[in-house]
């Protein structure tokens, strides 16, 4: 990211959320489309059994500290109950034994304009079409799933 070591913390804050998922989705997408072409060129068989999955699914991260952003009260199927935390929906690339995360964001209930988690997974296919498209990898090679919420 072109920060010294004695600046790394201090200008590393300074980054926006906006700027920090943007980085997050483009690093995510770079690990895992090379791996793709490289698998894609192997045999039908092999390809049949790396089993190409996109799968969504929303978790809750537990938060007790109160000035944190965007804590709400949510369902939590691991704790069995409404906790407070962070929703958030993340869209995996599984390929043979590589389970790779491609894009993760953060769910909202407060503000202008919300989207649901079906408007979010929505953009997050559409943005994996697009990203995989220009690396000459078509969507439709996945099988595509996620759980009921």
């Amino acid at each position: 990211m072109g920060l010294d070591e004695s600046g790394t913390s201090k200008k590393g804050g300074e980054v926006s959320v906006y700027h920090w998922n943007k980085l997050l989705r483009q690093t995510l997408y770079e690990l895992v489309i090379p791996l793709l072409q490289q698998r894609q060129s192997k045999s039908a068989a092999t390809h049949s059994r790396d089993g190409w999955v996109l799968a969504v699914d929303d978790t809750v991260i537990a938060r007790i500290a109160t000035a944190l952003g965007y804590v709400w009260k949510w369902w939590s199927g691991y704790t069995e109950y409404v906790t407070d935390g962070q929703n958030v929906l993340a869209l995996i690339g599984v390929i043979g034994e590589w389970v790779l995360p491609l894009d993760v964001r953060i769910v909202s209930k407060q503000g202008q304009h919300l989207r649901t988690k079906p408007q979010i997974f929505a953009e997050m296919l559409d943005e994996a079409e697009r990203r995989f498209g220009e690396a000459g990898i078509d969507l439709g090679q996945f099988q595509v799933t996620g759980d009921a919420a």
